[in-house]
């Protein structure tokens, strides 16, 4: 296996040493995308980030009042464990909860989350059809989703759903609607609602 094929595999899901050093590289990473996410969500309630790596985005979103109490989930350990300790005061004042788990298994009731947003990660879910039927039952009547990301790691990683057409058409088959994609230089923003 080569460099690059290790290096995306470790964006995927961190694991050992390399893992915890790629949380860390995407933390940092920004292209405009973490202002953007500031921007974008400004909800009271509860928000689900889903593939929440190093947890950049909840720290952001709580330093800025921008949610009531985040839940973050990632499928890597040791990314839960960087974004555990990176937002540990948010933790303590019960504003925020890191766990480990799987989108396509959402330990959660349904119609629990006012907002569901994923940074960075949708691209790397296995099973992108039930992934995206939990996501619409946990979401609450009403409830909006967010996916961000680089336009260019959808083309890179995404055979199916790498086109705004052909990704708006997937999420109002799953039953979302008011479905708006907006791109802005290099990034993009996905906003559904249930």
């Amino acid at each position: 296996m080569g460099l690059i094929e290790v290096l995306v595999r470790q964006s995927g899901k961190p694991t050992g040493m390399l893992g915890k050093f790629m949380v860390k590289i995407m933390n940092h990473m920004d292209s405009g995308l973490n202002k953007w996410i500031v921007e974008k969500i400004d909800y009271q309630g509860i928000v689900l980030e889903i593939g929440c790596g190093g947890g950049e985005s909840i720290l952001r979103l709580l330093k800025n009042e921008k949610a009531d109490h985040i839940i973050g989930i990632d499928f890597s350990l040791d990314s839960v464990n960087v974004a555990k300790k990176k937002n540990a005061i948010y933790i303590k004042k019960n504003r925020a909860d890191i766990i480990q788990g799987n989108v396509t298994a959402l330990p959660f009731s349904q119609n629990y989350f006012d907002i569901i947003m994923a940074v960075r990660s949708h691209y790397f879910w296995a099973d992108f059809e039930q992934a995206f039927k939990e996501i619409y039952r946990t979401l609450k009547q009403g409830g909006k989703l967010f996916i961000f990301s680089e336009l260019y790691k959808i083309k890179y990683h995404m055979k199916n759903y790498n086109t705004d057409e052909s990704m708006a058409s997937f999420l109002k088959g799953m039953g979302f609607s008011n479905i708006m994609i907006e791109n802005k230089d290099t990034i993009q923003c996905i906003t559904a609602e249930k």
